[in-house]
């Protein structure tokens, strides 16, 4: 893989993106939130979290899930 492909150029921000989002997420929901980020380019995920794998599994586990149920996409904020 060249240093100009696009895994590379995005894996080395990622940590600065997830620094961003971190702080935008903390500061709407009051807390620091559990964050994964991943980005599909050239034939490879990149992803970064500031979250243990294990939880990141499980709850990637659990999207998935929901999505071979047919679960529709309703954000948060419709649902109440």
């Amino acid at each position: 893989m060249s240093s100009d492909s696009p895994s590379i150029k995005v894996s080395k921000q990622l940590p600065a993106l997830l620094d961003m989002v971190e702080e935008q997420v903390t500061h709407l929901a009051g807390s620091k939130q559990a964050i994964t980020i991943i980005v599909w380019t050239d034939l490879r995920a990149n992803y970064i979290s500031n979250a243990r794998r294990e939880d990141v599994i499980r709850a990637l586990k659990e999207m998935l899930e929901a999505w071979e149920r047919n679960m529709p996409d309703i954000p948060a904020h419709h649902v109440n």
